[in-house]
C-alpha cells in the first residue's frame, strides 16, 4: 500500500509530462494515465492535471480496470473456495464498488441516451459532479494525510524492487500498446 502509494505519487507527477512528450492527443493521454498509474486519486490528479478532456478518459480508463477486477476476485474465491475441504460454507464477498459503477455507468448511458431524460438529469448530474469532485479531493487528501515518508523505509527491497519493475512493464506496455494502435 504504502508502496502503490509513492510510486502513484511519482507517477501522477511525471507520466502527465511523458503523456505530453510523447505527443499523445487526449484520448490517447487519458488511456496512458488510467491504465499505467495505480492508484484512483493519483489518476485523477495526472489527468486533470492536463486537462479535462484527458481527465475524463484517465478516469474512465481507470474505473474501468478497477472494475474488471470484479471476475478476477470472484473467480479467484470460488476457486479456492471449491477447493477448500469446506466448499459448501465458503463465502466470496462481492465488492459493491464494483456493481455500483457499473449500474451508474448504466445509468448514465441511459440518461444521456434518451432525449425525454434530459431535462430531468442534467440538474442531478450537476450536482453529483460537485459531490464526486470533492468526493475525489477528500480521498486524495486522506491518502496523504495517512502515508508519511519516513514509512518507506520500512519496505523490504525485495517488494519495492517488484513493485517497480511491474510499473515499468505496465508502463512500457501501455506506451507500445498506444504506439501500435495510435
Amino acid at each position: 500500500m504504502i508502496a502503490a502509494n509513492a510510486v502513484s505519487t511519482l507517477a501522477m507527477l511525471i507520466y502527465p509530462l511523458i503523456a505530453v512528450a510523447l505527443g499523445y492527443d487526449p484520448k490517447a493521454a487519458g488511456i496512458f494515465l488510467g491504465a499505467t498509474i495505480h492508484d484512483v486519486a493519483q489518476v485523477v490528479g495526472a489527468g486533470y492535471a492536463i486537462s479535462e478532456p484527458v481527465g475524463n478518459a484517465a478516469v474512465i480508463v481507470k474505473l474501468f480496470r478497477v472494475f474488471l477486477l470484479l471476475p478476477v476476485v470472484l473467480g479467484i474465491g470460488w476457486w479456492l473456495a471449491a477447493a477448500g475441504e469446506r466448499a459448501s460454507a465458503a463465502k466470496v464477498p462481492v465488492p459493491i464498488f464494483a456493481i455500483m459503477f457499473l449500474v451508474l455507468c448504466l445509468v448514465n448511458t441511459l440518461a444521456t441516451s434518451v432525449p425525454a431524460l434530459a431535462p430531468v438529469y442534467r440538474p442531478v448530474k450537476s450536482i453529483l459532479d460537485v459531490a464526486a469532485n470533492w468526493g475525489l479531493l477528500l480521498a486524495i487528501a486522506a491518502l496523504g494525510a495517512g502515508t508519511t515518508v519516513t514509512e518507506l523505509r520500512y519496505i523490504n527491497w525485495r517488494h519495492a524492487a517488484v513493485f517497480f519493475m511491474a510499473t515499468a512493464v505496465i508502463l512500457l506496455a501501455v506506451a507500445l500498446g498506444l504506439r501500435i494502435t495510435g
